[in-house]
């Protein structure tokens, strides 16, 4: 049952031509002072993912990201605006997935990386950005940035659903097949309605592969912005808190699927300490 679904989850869905471009999806190259959060999660020497520094020894990314990951397989890019290249590569030293996380679900979707060392912080390049305390508003705009894929063509986006499995497989070596932007890219959002993203992430009428549209994730919608593959992880950003964790991108065909912070902020508290 969990392969069906898997593949039910990868099946091409239509993009209309006019989405067809360069694009995070349409979204636009950025430096690091734009998000000085930004980190590269580095799993077995590839930059697969992303996620944000919250405190000078924790970055906060997606539980998909690091599961069945080996700690000594992981290692964290600050201070660079390259997914690849430049700033500080430090390793992990410890990993805390949430213990709610589920392959099959949306919410609980969050891991903590320890670093083994502290970050230093340097002005618009390394900083610690707040946790939001409230879920934001419906339509609220927030800011979303990553590296991740940036063409949502349908050819495109069938075959990087396919590569997705085959990273979530571990098949990491199918990381140099990857068109994932080498610069950080940014993309204006709105806060989508936690009814209306349940419905609109179905597939096939009322079917979804994949459950757990709740309070505890936030969605966000973009038009023809928005995250996709390789930006697990990406930080979601409203007023200069940080709101969100990507857990999964729409590619600008679907919604944005976040882990909302708000609602995990004693775990988070707790395993900071």
């Amino acid at each position: 049952m969990r392969h069906l679904l898997l593949l039910l989850s990868v099946l091409p869905q239509t993009v209309p031509a006019r989405q067809i471009a360069h694009r995070i999806i349409a979204g636009t190259t950025v430096e690091l002072q734009a998000a000085p959060w930004q980190a590269s999660i580095v799993i077995q020497n590839a930059p697969l993912c992303c996620g944000a520094v919250i405190q000078e020894n924790f970055v906060l990314t997606s539980g998909w990201c690091v599961h069945r990951v080996a700690t000594s397989q992981l290692k964290v890019r600050v201070g660079s605006s390259s997914r690849s290249t430049g700033g500080s590569l430090i390793n992990v030293c410890g990993v805390h997935i949430h213990p709610h996380y589920n392959l099959f679900r949306y919410d609980n979707d969050l891991a903590l990386l320890q670093l083994c060392e502290n970050v230093t912080v340097v002005e618009n390049k390394v900083q610690v950005i707040p946790l939001a305390t409230e879920t934001p508003s419906d339509s609220a705009e927030a800011i979303v940035s990553g590296w991740g894929y940036t063409s949502s063509s349908s050819w495109s986006i069938l075959w990087r659903r396919v590569h997705s499995i085959l990273t979530l497989l571990r098949l990491y070596w199918i990381d140099w097949l990857t068109t994932g932007s080498q610069q950080l890219q940014q993309a204006q959002v709105k806060i989508l309605n936690e009814q209306q993203c349940a419905r609109d992430v179905s597939i096939f009428g009322q079917f979804q592969p994949i459950q757990g549209i709740s309070g505890r994730t936030l969605c966000t919608t973009g038009g023809t912005a928005g995250a996709c593959y390789f930006d697990q992880g990406a930080p979601l950003v409203v007023n200069g808190s940080l709101v969100g964790i990507l857990g999964k991108g729409g590619c600008a065909g679907k919604p944005d699927v976040y882990a909302n912070l708000a609602e995990h902020r004693s775990w988070l508290q707790e395993n900071t300490k």
